[in-house]
């Protein structure tokens, strides 16, 4: 995975530093730097307070993607196959062809459908309630 530099990138944006970063996870600095540099994968719980404390959503750590775009990307009805092809699948190639132009690998893609499952399901939970 790729986590760490969007961690870093995030960070920065903040203008925070790996000591304010690791202060606001209850991390120590060596932690927040081997998150950034790959060399250690941030467990969940860490990961929310990461997106927290960067005012960032979990989704675009782990996959490159924010929350608004895969709303949207679950919205689109894609054809199984090339024959049903039609405009709404057009806009679906686009987003696809975009995040492969970011580099966002198969596994972070598939990722990022597993968390299009996740929000269907508790967006039908809530319509339910």
């Amino acid at each position: 995975m790729e986590y760490g530099k969007r961690i870093k990138e995030a960070r920065l944006n903040a203008k925070i530093t790996q000591k304010g970063l690791a202060g606001a996870i209850g991390k120590s600095v060596s932690s927040v730097q081997k998150y950034e540099m790959d060399l250690a994968t941030p467990p969940i719980d860490i990961l929310k307070k990461i997106a927290a404390a960067l005012d960032t959503d979990i989704s675009w750590l782990v996959s490159g993607v924010h929350v608004a775009d895969v709303e949207e990307l679950s919205k689109w009805p894609i054809a199984s196959t090339p024959e049903e092809t039609d405009a709404g699948d057009a806009e679906y190639l686009r987003i696809m062809s975009k995040m492969r132009a970011e580099k966002i690998s198969p596994a972070e893609i598939e990722m990022a459908l597993e968390f299009v499952k996740l929000l269907r399901k508790a967006s039908n939970g809530q319509a339910e309630q």
